[in-house]
């Protein structure tokens, strides 16, 4: 029974006599017939008090009939109770369940079968459990059988692949249930519906490998020293993004050229030099991530004649990169661009452009070190530097020529063992302890017959 289909718990016919009703009748016709045969006998005396007892007889089996028929109408009637009772918990049931008959036809089932399961009708009464779901696997279809057969199975998570092409996720549990006479009348199906918590779990997974695969990428970006080491990235930057299941074919990095409404690509700025430029006009989507600012998805009818592409290439992805350009991923696959794997390749294209721009800076460093080592070996003077102890941690200068030292001899020795002198209060010593306490000094002090 659905919702709406409601019993009177009474009974919907009377009947006037039952078996017993009959035989009293019986007996009351019987008794007029004796007296007809007593009236005609003369033998009226006997008949007379054999239809007494007779008539007695007749009123006591009545007594029990009625009592009997009270008694029957009341169970009838609390068992129609019961089974209203019973199919309105079913109709009413928090979770979906129903159940079937052995030819897995429904018998009865609850709303939220029907509305759990999307299948917009209010009454699945009569109808095959077979011709409701035709896209149920053949795995169940067994279990259906082994349970008329008297099996109780469970399963805690399944998937379920609907016609519509989404994917169900359940728990669920088949039971027989019996006749009165002890057969198996057909099937109860307990379902509950675990897709949301099935794909937080699958999100929260998908984030902690993303984590994962981002910390171990960010350990390698972070070890960077040079454009060697960026362009060694290009593939470990696949490898990790592919761990994830997003399917990149390749990547590369797109720079503005110095000609107008052109582009250069590649994986490293100094690749650009060699290559020829390309049109913005040819590769619009590039132009559109620069100026929006925004990830480009572009599908292969949307590459149009687009030359230099391959034609495995289905779909791109331009992802901007202010102050550098974009990132350029393509794929085989035309849906690999979902917006959680736009996410996903956005954050790695922004350790990758961490990564070039913190090999810029080092190497802009690493250069204007060296042009300030340049200039003061060719100044003629010494310039150097000491630790705590005062020991020499660095020393340069042209004006080591002039007192015949390199600056690996000077290194790593004492300003005691370099002035050649145990005096605290030697000038240059006195000025290094000096600046150690914070205080800055200028002497002059004659050493090796020069003044310093």
């Amino acid at each position: 029974m659905t919702r709406g289909d409601q019993r009177n718990p009474e009974p919907a016919e009377r009947k006037p006599f039952g078996p017993l009703g009959w035989a009293v009748v019986a007996i009351c016709f019987l008794a007029l017939l004796l007296n007809f045969v007593a009236w005609s006998g003369g033998s009226f005396h006997e008949v007379r008090c054999l239809s007494v007892a007779i008539g007695l007889f007749t009123i006591l089996l009545l007594l029990v009939h009625l009592r009997v028929k009270q008694q029957l109408e009341r169970e009838i009637a609390e068992r129609l109770h019961v089974e209203l009772a019973l199919r309105r918990f079913i109709q009413h049931a928090p979770v979906p369940v129903a159940m079937l008959d052995r030819q897995m036809n429904y018998v009865i089932h609850s709303r939220r079968w029907v509305q759990d399961f999307r299948l917009g009708e209010a009454d699945l009464a009569g109808r095959n459990h077979y011709e409701v779901f035709p896209e149920i696997p053949e795995r169940w279809k067994e279990v259906h059988q082994r349970c008329l057969a008297g099996a109780v199975e469970v399963c805690d998570e399944d998937a379920f692949a609907r016609r519509d092409g989404t994917m169900e996720w359940l728990r669920w549990e088949v039971l027989p249930w019996h006749e009165a006479d002890g057969r198996i009348g057909g099937l109860i199906l307990f379902v509950e519906m675990i897709t949301r918590r099935k794909q937080a779990e699958q999100a929260l997974e998908g984030a902690l490998r993303r984590e994962e695969a981002m910390g171990r990428f960010r350990d390698r970006v972070v070890a960077v020293r040079s454009l060697e080491d960026v362009g060694r990235l290009r593939q470990r930057w696949i490898e990790a993004v592919s761990s994830l299941g997003i399917p990149v074919r390749s990547v590369s990095f797109e720079f503005p050229s110095p000609r107008p409404g052109q582009y250069r690509t590649g994986w490293l700025a100094e690749e650009h030099a060699s290559l020829a430029d390309h049109p913005l006009s040819a590769y619009p989507w590039v132009q559109q991530a620069w100026e929006t600012g925004r990830p480009v998805v572009v599908t292969r009818a949307q590459m149009g004649d687009a030359g230099g592409l391959s034609p495995e290439v289905q779909a791109i992805l331009e992802i901007p990169l202010p102050g550098i350009g974009s990132l350029g991923v393509s794929s085989t696959k035309a849906d690999a661009f979902a917006p959680e794997a736009i996410q996903t390749l956005q954050a790695f294209a922004g350790l990758v452009a961490e990564g070039l721009q913190r090999t810029r800076d080092f190497l802009a460093l690493q250069e204007s070190a060296d042009r300030l080592r340049l200039m003061v070996q060719q100044m003629p003077a010494v310039l150097w530097t000491t630790d705590t102890d005062l020991r020499f941690t660095s020393c340069q200068g042209a004006g080591l020529e002039g007192i015949h030292l390199l600056p690996d001899q000077v290194h790593g020795l004492t300003l005691f063992e370099f002035f050649r002198t145990s005096d605290p209060e030697f000038l240059p010593i006195a000025a290094h302890r000096a600046a150690l306490r914070g205080e800055s000094s200028t002497y002059e002090s004659a050493w090796m017959g020069r003044t310093f």
